[in-house]
């Protein structure tokens, strides 16, 4: 029988340092253990969680590695240990064509686990942008093709016509997530992440557009259609060669879901691998 003791929905004010700032987080925490040995650790969780937090925490991830091994120097025989953090992130922007400024929220990920000798550390973020379908985008310009040689239009005016404009298609929010191993001593910007997860979808979101602003976004999304599967793809290759440094070893896990407008179900796609894996990928 093995016995899983567990606290959900923790929450702390935590500060993380940087050199010309502060971030402040409130994070959700959830701590699970076993096996338990029938005892009851929620004191001993509770009191490792803030002793933590007030030794300081460097990163996001911190809260969750630095937990897992306090826990495990107070409670040595623990098989198997788990932190996972989700918190709220605010980044400042500006929309792309009238520059106005905006405060924009993304929901940042961590997660420690003991495996086996080792603790898998992992940070990630999930970010909601639009993605525009491609295979209503083909059929639209294949029928407006025709509409025009209807009218007369010969084939290489056609071209320059299709070639200059945005073709429409139905479009969607989409919701993506990227968690990344962080090996030991080293450091992965969450920005850096956030950043991946929103070149990989057709356009990025802003909480407040202007008119330009918005007829941008939504140009620029109808000229990048993706599929759930090629938002995945381009997660995963866009990490890489924005974190071409980390280790074969690795672990990297990309998922998308798109919320259909046309359709009362949703598309979702995901994939699990390695920077390795993906080094070997890009060479074929």
């Amino acid at each position: 029988m093995n016995e899983i003791f567990a606290l959900h929905n923790l929450e702390r004010l935590i500060e993380i340092k940087r050199d010309s700032s502060v971030i402040i987080l409130l994070p959700r925490i959830d701590i699970e253990i076993s096996p338990t040995n029938g005892n009851n650790h929620m004191r001993l969780i509770n009191s490792t969680l803030d002793e933590v937090i007030k030794k300081g925490i460097d990163s996001p991830d911190d809260i969750c590695l630095k937990t897992v091994e306090s826990i495990l120097d107070a409670i040595p025989d623990i098989e198997h240990i788990e932190v996972r953090m989700e918190a709220e992130y605010v980044v400042f922007r500006k929309t792309p064509v009238t520059q106005h400024e905006t405060q924009e929220m993304f929901k940042i990920l961590a997660r420690a686990e003991k495996k086996g000798d080792r603790i898998v550390n992992m940070i990630g973020a999930e970010v909601t942008g639009i993605t525009a379908c491609p295979c209503a985008h083909e059929g639209i310009v294949e029928k407006s093709r025709q509409n025009l040689k209807e009218k007369n239009f010969d084939d290489s005016d056609i071209s320059t016509i299709l070639n200059s404009v945005a073709i429409a298609s139905h479009n969607q929010r989409n919701i993506s997530t990227l968690m990344i191993e962080v090996p030991r001593g080293e450091n992965i910007d969450v920005e850096d992440i956030i950043e991946v997860l929103e070149i990989s979808m057709s356009s990025r979101l802003y909480e407040v557009l202007k008119r330009e602003d918005e007829v941008d976004v939504v140009y620029k999304a109808h000229l990048n259609p993706n599929f759930v599967e090629d938002t995945v793809r381009k997660i995963l290759m866009n990490a890489l060669n924005k974190l071409s440094e980390l280790p074969d070893i690795s672990h990297v896990f990309a998922s998308s879901e798109s919320l259909e407008s046309i359709h009362q179900h949703n598309a979702m796609a995901e994939c699990s691998t390695t920077f390795g894996e993906l080094k070997r990928a890009e060479k074929y």
